[in-house]
Parts: structure tokens; sequence; C-alpha cells
């Protein structure tokens, strides 16, 4: 009976505590995250991408929404306290923290209530429906709240420039963060599962990404403007072998050698100089442009697997139907009615 009981009782706590865990293992992340985010933003408070956006709407689109009230203000206050940490003006950025967790409650929402849970990009119409619906409606939301309150305490004819900025940064870091997040939630049984080859292929690969990414971003001038899509075959080829964590793994290396070259004064877009400006959005186009691309292609090489599985399966059932109907028609051609119908 004590062992029953115990057992019960630690089951018990565990089912309790295990939500709060959670929501603290997201505060924490969406800290640090911020923190990180922090050191992107440019002298004139332009940034290339703000992840902490993408990384808050796939923490609710993995959560159940009973939790999304603990877990919006949880994160709200995991702001405020990475901003106080970097000495950052508190009340100036309250507006950013509402727009952040406005864009990623409505992106989530709506994206529940069409697609159903748990959402997946592995399919055209979902994917396209996480375009449409987080990537250019939730963050136009969220950037029309960011720059309204901003234009409100500084000056009213700074709105449009504010909220293209604000719209673009959101944009990338959900379409950036947000998949790979997503493709990254059974990580670890499937590289548990993988066969040494198949590893030694991704860490390959995975090689071959960085390297590459360095080479295209690492040197300063305008010269390797023409190399800047030679990581698409090997996005391809993570695509094409390791579904979707590996299309997204991928343009998550490129997407941190890039930003972190540019950030830092290298590579064909960087962000110091005269055409700073014009740089970072040639930049943020390359990137969606990826991630875009990287979208796509896992949707239709998924759709494609799923019909050659589903025709697999067809075909064992009836390599499994023939030795019957075979039996079955020798039979009956041995039976005398079939020998008297022949006469």
């Amino acid at each position: 009976m004590g062992k029953p009981y115990l057992n019960h009782r630690y089951d018990t706590i565990q089912g309790i505590l295990r939500p709060y865990l959670w929501i603290g293992l997201i505060a924490l992340s969406y800290f640090l995250c911020s923190r990180l985010s922090l050191f992107f933003v440019q002298p004139k408070g332009v940034t290339i991408f703000w992840p902490p956006s993408g990384l808050l709407l796939a923490f609710l689109l993995l959560s159940e929404r009973r939790l999304w009230k603990y877990i919006i203000p949880a994160v709200f206050l995991a702001y405020l306290v990475s901003n106080i940490a970097m000495g950052n003006n508190l009340v100036a950025n309250l507006g950013h923290v509402v727009a952040n967790c406005t864009e990623g409650f409505v992106g989530a929402w709506i994206l529940q209530r069409l697609m159903g849970t748990p959402i997946t990009l592995k399919k055209f119409k979902k994917a396209l429906g996480f375009v449409v619906i987080s990537v250019l409606l939730a963050t136009a939301i969220g950037a029309l709240i960011g720059a309204g309150i901003f234009a409100l305490k500084n000056e009213l004819h700074m709105f449009p420039r504010v909220w293209r900025i604000w719209w673009l940064a959101d944009t990338l870091g959900i379409l950036i963060v947000t998949p790979a997040l997503l493709a990254w939630k059974d990580i670890l049984s499937t590289l548990i599962k993988m066969h040494l080859k198949h590893f030694a292929e991704m860490v390959l690969l995975f090689t071959c990404l960085v390297v590459v990414s360095i080479l295209i971003f690492k040197p300063s001038g305008e010269n390797v403007h023409p190399v800047l899509y030679i990581v698409f075959p090997f996005l391809i080829w993570a695509a094409l072998r390791f579904g979707m964590w590996g299309a997204f793994s991928g343009s998550m290396i490129i997407v941190s050698i890039a930003v972190w070259h540019t950030i830092q004064g290298h590579g064909p877009m960087t962000t110091h100089g005269e055409k700073a400006s014009e740089y970072i959005v040639w930049l943020q186009a390359y990137l969606g442009v990826m991630m875009l691309s990287a979208l796509i292609m896992v949707a239709s090489i998924t759709r494609r697997n799923q019909v050659e599985e589903r025709l697999k399966s067809h075909n064992e059932s009836l390599k499994k139907h023939v030795p019957v109907l075979e039996d079955r028609l020798r039979d009956r051609i041995e039976t005398p009615e079939f020998e008297d119908s022949r006469m």
C-alpha cells in the first residue's frame, strides 16, 4: 500500500510542478534571448532581426492555451528585468514588450484557431498560413503598437520609418526562430535513432555550411555579392536528407554567422559606413528569401515523402494479398465445375 501511494504522490507533485517549471524555462529563455538581442541593436536603434519575437511565438504554439495567461506576464517581466540589467530606460522600452507580447498572442491564437494543434510546417497550406498570419499580419499589428507608442513619445513624422524597421525586424525574428524551434521539438529522439553513417553526413553538411558562410561574410568589400547564394545548395541538401529540422538548423547556422559578421563590420552588407541602412535592408531581404525558400522546400519535400510512404504501404499491402489471390485462383481452376465448364 505504501509504495503505490508514494508513486501516486510523486506523480501528483510532478504534474503540479511541470507547468510552473515550463513557464520558468520560457521566462529564463526569453530573458537570455533579450539580453543577447540587445547587443544586435545598432547605434541608430536599427536591428537586423529580433529573435525574442520568434521565441515567444514558438513557446506559445508549443504550450497549452490554458498556460498562455501565465506565459505572457512571465515574458513581460523577463523583458523588463533584461532592460533593467542592461541599464536601459524602462519606460522607453514598455512599448517594445507590449508590442512583442501582443503580436505573439495574436499570431498564436489565430494559427491555432485556423490550423488546429499541434502546429507543424510540414504541409504547404500550413506553411503558407504561418507566413501570412504570423510573419505578415501579427508582426504588422505589433509594429503598429510599438511604432505608435514610440512616435507619440517622440515625433509623429517618425512613425512610418519606425514602423518599417520594427516590422522587418520582428518579421525576420519569427520567420527565422519559430520554425527552427518547432522543428527542434523532437530533435533529441531523432539524433538518438540516427545511424552512424547518417550522423556523419549531418556533421559534414553543417561543417560545410559553417565554412562557406564564414568565407562569404568574413571578407570586407563588395566583391563577394555573386557568391552569396552558394549556401542554397547546402540548404537543399539539408532539406532533402534531414527534412524540416535539418533545413532550419542549417538556416540558423547561416543567419548566426551572417548577422555576427555584419554587425562587426565585415562582409558584403556591413552595417558600418555611409550605406549602412541600405545594406541592412539588403541583408534582411537575403535572410527572408532564404527562410521562405527553406519553408517551401520543407513543405514540398515532406509532401513528396508522404506520397512515397503511402505508395510503399499500398505496395506492401498488395504484396500480402497476392499469395492469397493466387491460392484462390488455383483452387478455382482445380475445381470440377471449372473443368466441366472448359469441356
